[in-house]
């Protein structure tokens, strides 16, 4: 029998709790990101702008956009770099 101290009902919150406290630090990345672009970036804009005309409101045309902004650096991340080549042949 397990104590009452020792209760697991709690196990799932936990776990949970966890997984959010290691999502949040990408997440607020990619809204930062977002941010800036929309800043900036008058191809952003345009996105946001596109979305909101689709009937998404702002909130969720970031949240579409830091979606795209994911795809992006996954692909950059994912793909073999020509930037190493670039870098090692410049050196």
């Amino acid at each position: 029998m397990v104590p009452p101290s020792r209760s697991f009902s709690s196990l799932p919150a936990k776990i949970m709790t966890g997984l959010k406290d290691f999502t949040e630090p990408g997440t607020a990345h990619l809204y930062t990101i977002v941010i800036a672009r929309l800043r900036w970036n008058t191809r952003t804009r345009d996105y946001i702008a596109r979305r909101q005309t689709e009937g998404k409101t702002r909130r969720e045309a970031i949240r579409c956009l830091k979606r795209y902004v994911a795809r992006e650096i996954y692909q950059i991340i994912t793909t073999p770099s020509l930037q190493t080549n670039t870098l090692s042949s410049a050196a």
